[in-house]
């Protein structure tokens, strides 16, 4: 894959004070600044590891030098020490930002956990978000994690890795901004790698699917075949195929002339399912969006030219 031709796609924009209010995080709370501004692609291509990573020390050294997760400045694993009775990590007269661990039965010595991220306002809790967690099991030979930092702006970056022996993979990344006005968390953008495609969620007009792969000759035949395949309502690869193909109809028919605006109000329709929080949750979430995508594409084809 050419992943060169991606990077200034699916970078996030970070964002600066020009939102106005100044979150002073306490530095032991805030997380690492690493996340607000790498690139998936990248990070996905340094974590990989050799073949022989686990057989040969030089190539497990040079492995884990290139992996920037093995540098990081932020210690995750002494923040579930500090995380025992729900700390504040923010206050002004207004709103309070409160840090929770799934379970506070836990020994504080004990490294686990979901910890989440809630915005209090005039002492009830206005909305909450996954933060953070240190591992869990994904299958025999896979964990996963989820890191975060929160800067000063407001803006809240989190992603979601899972880790094999063949290396460290971030699969999902979220970009949020604390809204003082609406008091929620505010979902910015999101980038999904799942199935050997990345997705980017701009919200709220814009569903992109980044991807080499274009079948243009895909054939009717071949669209009622991947119909009936995907009629259980799970992800299948071939949703893939079904999208571009009549994407491509779409345009043609448009003539590529007002196409971008009328992409954007189909993927406004279809940005309102429910988001993915978990691992287990993102297959779901993209068979539903690539569903309500198609479905869209097609009604506009469908629909009389007009004189």
């Amino acid at each position: 894959m050419k992943r060169c031709s991606f990077i200034t796609i699916i970078l996030f924009i970070v964002s600066s004070s020009v939102y106005g209010q100044s979150f002073n995080i306490a530095k032991k709370y805030r997380g690492d600044p690493f996340f607000s501004n790498n690139n998936m692609l990248e990070l996905e291509h340094d974590c990989i590891r050799h073949p022989d990573y686990w057989q040969d020390e030089d190539e497990k050294k040079k492995d884990d030098e290139r992996c920037p997760l093995n540098h990081l400045t932020f210690d995750f694993s002494r923040l579930y020490k500090l995380i025992v009775k729900n700390p504040i990590a923010y206050k002004d007269n207004n709103i309070q930002l409160r840090l929770s661990k799934s379970k506070q039965d836990y020994d504080p010595n004990e490294d686990g956990g979901e910890i989440t991220l809630s915005l209090i306002y005039q002492n009830k809790v206005k909305d909450k978000i996954f933060l953070a967690d240190n591992f869990f099991e994904l299958g025999e030979y896979a964990v996963g994690y989820q890191r975060y930092y929160i800067a000063p702006s407001g803006d809240i970056y989190t992603i979601l890795f899972v880790e094999t022996e063949e290396g460290i993979t971030p699969i999902l990344r979220k970009h949020y901004h604390i809204d003082t006005n609406k008091m929620e968390f505010t979902l910015k953008e999101m980038l999904i790698s799942a199935a050997d495609t990345h997705f980017q969620i701009i919200y709220p007009t814009q569903f992109n699917v980044l991807t080499e792969k274009l079948q243009l000759d895909y054939s009717q035949q071949q669209s009622d075949s991947c119909q009936e395949e995907i009629k259980d309502g799970e992800y299948h690869p071939c949703y893939l195929d079904l999208y571009q193909y009549y994407e491509n109809k779409l345009k043609q028919k448009l003539q590529n002339q007002s196409f971008a605006t009328l992409k954007q109000k189909m993927d406004s329709i279809c940005l309102t399912a429910a988001l993915p929080v978990y691992h287990k949750d993102i297959f779901p979430y993209l068979s539903k969006m690539m569903s309500c995508s198609i479905q869209q594409f097609k009604q506009e084809i469908n629909q009389p030219e007009k004189n």
